[in-house]
């Protein structure tokens, strides 16, 4: 059964769905019925067909050029093996065709977020061509949720170790190579330029940390110094006013020689206390 698809509005018809599926359903009872998918990939994509296609293992699209040659050598494969089997570059051809629009499958899954299906169709490229490195990088983008190879830059950590991308460049064009290799490198580049900005904003981070920390020591020196002033002061006015008074008798006209002789002693003795506290606080003065 071939099953034309000319735009988006046959996807939804109702007699072509109900003939795909009732054909699916019969096809899983005998294996003399194939239904071949024929569709415009310039109007629509595979995935937009009904569901019951999308395990379908080959897909034709005719607005490709070789279109009839691939679905004619399919079909006379099926009508007549034995011819089909001494023709061995019809059914390379073919199978040619098909990896290609697997590939193309594949990664429309991934666009569309379908990441377990899309691995899924990247394995059976594999059983295909094991040498395919597209389909290994298809595998490294799915178990990584990835949508295309140019969001490879932004994973966390290179995939140098990654065993997809080791087979990758293992079996990959020196073109694929290069571009595989840049892509890697640029997470390099990005993770070390992460790490240099991220470098610098710590050192942004502990200037700021310092100049608060010294902005805060200068404050409580500061701080310090008006409560020990305050402190001498409080010790100190008590001697200063004794001082005075000792100096106000001793400049009385009337004062008997033993007094002032005790008041000269008080004096000194009030002096050298005041002296003292001079020297307790050195810190004070400006």
């Amino acid at each position: 059964m071939l099953a034309i698809f000319k735009n988006e509005s046959d996807c939804y018809d109702g007699y072509l769905n109900y003939a795909v599926n009732k054909f699916s359903l019969e096809e899983a009872k005998s294996e003399e019925k194939y239904l071949f998918p024929i569709f415009n990939a310039g109007v629509l994509s595979f995935q937009q067909l009904p569901e019951a296609l999308v395990w379908s293992d080959i897909a034709f699209d005719y607005s490709d050029s070789e279109f009839m040659r691939e679905i004619s050598e399919k079909v006379e494969g099926i009508l007549k093996p034995e011819e089909a089997a001494v023709v061995p570059d019809a059914i390379i051809t073919a199978t040619a065709a098909n990896k290609e629009n697997l590939i193309k499958r594949a990664y429309m899954f991934l666009e569309d977020g379908e990441y377990d299906t899309a691995d899924t169709y990247f394995d059976k490229i594999l059983d295909i061509d094991i040498e395919d490195s597209r389909a290994y990088i298809g595998k490294l983008l799915a178990s990584c949720k990835l949508k295309s190879e140019d969001e490879i830059p932004n994973l966390p950590q290179t995939v140098t170790d990654d065993k997809n991308f080791i087979k990758a460049l293992r079996f990959a064009t020196p073109e694929q190579k290069a571009r595989y290799e840049a892509l890697n490198g640029a997470i390099v580049e990005r993770i070390e330029s992460e790490k240099k900005r991220i470098a610098e904003e710590h050192q942004r981070l502990k200037a700021e940390r310092e100049e608060l920390e010294n902005i805060e020591r200068e404050r409580r020196a500061r701080q310090q110094k008006e409560e020990r002033k305050l402190e001498y002061q409080r010790r100190c006015d008590p001697l200063r006013k004794t001082l005075r008074e000792i100096q106000a008798e001793l400049n009385k006209t009337f004062i008997t020689p033993k007094r002032k002789a005790e008041l000269k002693e008080q004096e000194e003795t009030v002096k050298r206390n005041i002296k003292s506290l001079e020297m307790i606080f050195p810190d004070i003065w400006d």
